[in-house]
């Protein structure tokens, strides 16, 4: 207990110094557990389509998901570090000592880019496009870490076009898919 000039105690309160709120804290959870979610079902169900970046899907409707529901600026961002948590953890199989920075990319990119509240029908498709150009940041990175590292990863050893075409696609899918559960589920609670 510290003491005031006029003599009287006064009590230390450390929630003055950081004050966040539990609403606040909520907003920051959960981005920050669907990435968790979202990198432990890409380890869980690895579903090897033979076609690069079909990880898309959930992925990135998760991360619009996070978005959409949290009132953070950088919700994406929060979404990209809860994934980037679980990447060094042993038994979920990720061997390649820069998959944080991989993975840190489309976070990023999603929040530059994303506008709150334009026109309603030209949202849904810009929401798409920033969804997919999010999502092919993972070849786009593995190429330039393995051009600058020597370490190529096997996505864009086969040809990088392709690559980079598929994750785009599969990114702007799984965008529309988190836009339209994000619309499914506020109608519901409505």
């Amino acid at each position: 207990m510290n003491q005031n000039m006029d003599g009287k105690l006064q009590q230390k309160n450390i929630s003055k110094v950081f004050p966040i709120s539990r609403e606040i804290a909520i907003e920051i959870l959960i981005p920050f557990v669907l990435g968790v979610a979202a990198i432990i079902a890409h380890a869980r169900f690895r579903t090897h389509l033979g076609i690069p970046g079909n990880q898309g899907l959930v992925f990135m409707a998760l991360l619009l998901i996070a978005r959409k529901t949290s009132k953070v600026k950088w919700s994406s961002l929060i979404f990209s570090a809860g994934v980037c948590s679980m990447l060094y953890i042993p038994f979920l199989g990720f061997t390649d000592p820069f998959v944080a920075l991989v993975y840190l990319w489309p976070g990023i990119i999603f929040d530059l880019f994303y506008v709150p509240r334009p026109n309603w029908q030209f949202k849904i498709w810009f929401i798409a496009i920033i969804g997919g150009l999010s999502y092919s940041t993972i070849p786009a990175s593995r190429l330039v870490l393995g051009i600058f590292t020597g370490i190529m990863h096997k996505s864009v050893m086969t040809g990088f076009g392709l690559t980079f075409l598929s994750f785009f696609v599969f990114g702007m899918i799984g965008s529309l898919l988190g836009f339209g559960t994000n619309f499914l589920i506020k109608k519901f609670f409505k």
